[in-house]
């Protein structure tokens, strides 16, 4: 086994700061759900992302992720605003479509949590 130079450790700790920084949503994301939550057949959800700060790139990003939560029907996102609007039914409608919509969010690196959920 051979030591490694001191520039071969500075990568590998930016390597593995980097995996930890990319993991931190994760971890985060299903606290932000805080209150429990009935299915309903139909809702609407305001979701806040205050981390999208990537432009023109992120409202595309947060839509995509969220249209693949089965039951989100329609997604408007406001950068400005750092919000989604969702319009969905059953099976999104309810603690555990919620949950969903928030780890999506997250395994593309965008911590959410649930603003309103009618």
């Amino acid at each position: 086994m051979t030591a490694r130079s001191a520039p071969d450790r500075r990568a590998t700790l930016l390597a593995i700061a980097c995996v930890i920084a990319a993991l931190a949503p994760l971890a985060c994301a299903r606290r932000s759900l805080g209150a429990s939550y009935p299915d309903r057949a139909q809702c609407d959800v305001a979701l806040q992302v205050p981390s999208m700060s990537c432009g023109e790139v992120c409202p595309g990003k947060v839509r995509a992720a969220l249209l693949e939560v089965e039951g989100v029907e329609e997604v408007e996102v406001d950068f400005g605003a750092r919000t989604a609007a969702i319009t969905a039914r059953w099976p999104a409608c309810g603690e555990r479509g919620y949950g969903e919509m928030l780890d999506r969010l997250a395994a593309q690196g965008y911590v959410a949590s649930i603003g309103r959920a009618e």
